[in-house]
């Protein structure tokens, strides 16, 4: 397992001028916010799971992600909540669940999406199917 943490701060290019005390307030009084992203991996390098917060003053955001893989390693099912903090509170957030499905060669024939409210319980969903058509041309050498 592999854990991998990354921080963004934006603007970039206010970054190196950081008061790391007055951050959020140093810079013509606007506000600026910081990304911390982390990810989960399993031995073969696929993500299980990523965690993004996004911090804005007071307020934040964040969308927690997990994905289960098929045997090769291709993604069959990812799951995400993002959720909003605002006024010192945790509001209900919004789930998405995608689920694909794959031809033998591999490719995306069919993803159905799911979303909902968390805490509700009927699931709005949408399917999208695709085919992908081969050719092939033999050539005289």
């Amino acid at each position: 397992m592999k854990c991998h943490h990354d921080k963004e701060l934006n603007p970039a290019d206010y970054q190196p001028e950081a008061d790391a005390d007055n951050y959020y307030n140093q810079f013509d009084d606007s506000v600026l916010s910081e990304t911390v992203t982390e990810s989960v991996s399993d031995a073969e390098g696929n993500t299980i799971s990523q965690t993004s917060t996004t911090t804005r003053g007071k307020n934040k955001s964040q969308t927690v992600t997990t994905y289960e893989s098929d045997d090769f390693g291709r993604t069959v099912k990812e799951d995400s909540l993002t959720k909003t903090y605002r006024n010192g509170k945790w509001l209900n957030g919004y789930e998405t669940e995608i689920l694909s499905t794959y031809d033998d060669n591999g490719n995306v024939c069919q993803a159905e999406t799911k979303s909902r409210k968390e805490g509700e319980s009927e699931w709005q969903s949408k399917v999208v199917k695709t085919r992908h058509w081969y050719r092939v041309s033999l050539q005289n050498y």
